[in-house]
């Protein structure tokens, strides 16, 4: 996992499992897409959204959609986010409650 990503372009990280951290430049880095990963990617001026079917050789990911399988460069694809619903705002007389909301940080 990330734990800093300083704008010098080196990047701090935690290996999974381990605990161990190094540090790592940062543009040479490419995202570990899984199968079955949700990821969009540019497509006539929207987003097209899918999932990782496949990591190929090269740095490659085949992403299937409902109606389409795409192969692209890693550096075409992101992680899809959904973003959650707005509470509805509360009611006249009613007082907003407040939660606790987990987060991750991802750097592009």
């Amino acid at each position: 996992k990330v734990l800093e990503a300083p704008h010098t372009g080196s990047v701090r990280v935690q290996m999974k499992g381990t605990g161990l951290e190094t540090s790592v430049e940062g543009s040479r880095v490419r995202p570990l897409l899984e199968p079955g990963e949700a990821v969009e990617f540019p497509w006539e001026g929207g987003w097209l959204v899918g999932e990782v079917a496949e990591s190929l050789d090269g740095g490659r990911v085949k992403v299937k959609g409902a109606e389409f399988e795409a192969e692209l460069d890693w550096t075409a694809v992101r992680e899809h986010k959904v973003e959650p619903e707005a509470a509805p705002p509360p009611q006249e007389g009613e007082e907003a409650k407040e939660e606790e909301v987990e987060a991750e940080v991802h750097v592009e």
